[in-house]
């Protein structure tokens, strides 16, 4: 249970995607809250085959088309996901560093280079700190290593989807979890990720694409740890 105290410096949003119930906290400026849901996170990880999804939201100048700020960091595992409100901490927790740093989990991500710019996300407002992406898989890539099949290392996550579905159902494998459909969420993306409040429909577009990269994720490792086995 999360401490009272706590309550008032985040956002809790209980969704629905596909028939997946996840609890979704967005934190302002709390990092002992943070500290606390990534300790949840951790706890609700598949032992067997930890995989955590990570996104970053930017804002873009649409006048001059170009990123402006990474405004929120999105890690999703188990049945856990965090939206972190990277300019408004004073500290950064951590806990996410040592989190991005735990070699025994896969984490993957999808376009994390292309929206950060580089292997490291700089913190708003503090441009000499930033964190390391370098663990960051990205789903493409892994989908066309674990597949053998190169070309969907340029795929989008509907075409990752619908490949990855058909291999599932090709080779009758098990799999509990059902992928989401690309865009399954808000109708559209809110325009401003620099607001501090959000609605639930609004969260739901902010985490489908990290809780897509870890559903995909965890098919993947499925897919290979069978024919390991």
């Amino acid at each position: 249970m999360i401490p009272a105290k706590f309550l008032s410096k985040m956002g809790i949003h209980e969704l629905e995607i596909e028939g997946v119930k996840v609890k979704a906290s967005h934190v302002t400026d709390n990092t002992s809250v943070i500290d606390h849901k990534i300790d949840q996170l951790r706890a609700s990880l598949n032992k067997q085959r930890p995989v955590v999804g990570i996104d970053v939201k930017v804002t873009v100048d649409q006048k001059q088309q170009s990123q402006t700020s990474n405004d929120l960091l999105i890690i999703y595992g188990g049945n856990c996901c965090l939206v972190i409100k990277l300019a408004n901490l004073v500290n950064f927790p951590s806990c996410i560093i040592s989190l991005l740093a735990d070699k025994n989990i896969c984490f993957v991500g999808f376009g994390m280079s292309s929206m950060v710019g580089s292997s490291n996300l700089i913190i708003p407002n503090r441009p000499s700190e930033s964190l390391s992406l370098s663990n960051v898989a990205e789903v493409g890539q892994l989908a066309a290593r674990v597949l053998k099949k190169p070309n969907l290392s340029k795929c989008g996550l509907e075409e990752l989807d619908k490949e990855i579905r058909q291999t599932v159902t090709d080779s009758k494998a098990k799999v509990a979890t059902s992928l989401p459909e690309t865009g399954a969420g808000a109708t559209a993306c809110p325009n401003n990720w620099k607001a501090r409040v959000y609605s639930d429909e609004e969260i739901k577009y902010a985490i489908h694409d990290a809780y897509t990269c870890c559903v995909i994720g965890d098919k993947l490792l499925g897919i290979l740890d069978a024919v390991i086995l």
